[in-house]
């Protein structure tokens, strides 16, 4: 997978693997990724070259707010 070319001060990106609740695998195509102190429109972008590049879609998104403005927490569910 492509990584964002810029990072954010203390963002975090980590696979989540829902058999045992870390990140990791989703079956044979797809991987589960949490993140913390994201910016949004970062992810955004991200996530639209994924789909261009690699023809990995979301699946799967849940988000919530930072104490920041335009920061996310949260988990997606990524598929090729």
């Amino acid at each position: 997978m492509t990584t964002p070319e810029r990072s954010p001060d203390r963002a975090s990106v980590r696979y989540h693997d829902p058999r045992d609740g870390r990140p990791g695998p989703d079956g044979p195509d797809g991987v589960q990724v949490a993140f913390s102190n994201v910016p949004f429109d970062m992810l955004l972008d991200w996530l639209v070259a994924l789909e261009k590049q690699s023809s990995v879609a979301v699946e799967a998104a849940s988000f919530t707010t930072a104490k920041q403005k335009g920061i996310v927490n949260g988990q997606l569910t990524l598929r090729r």
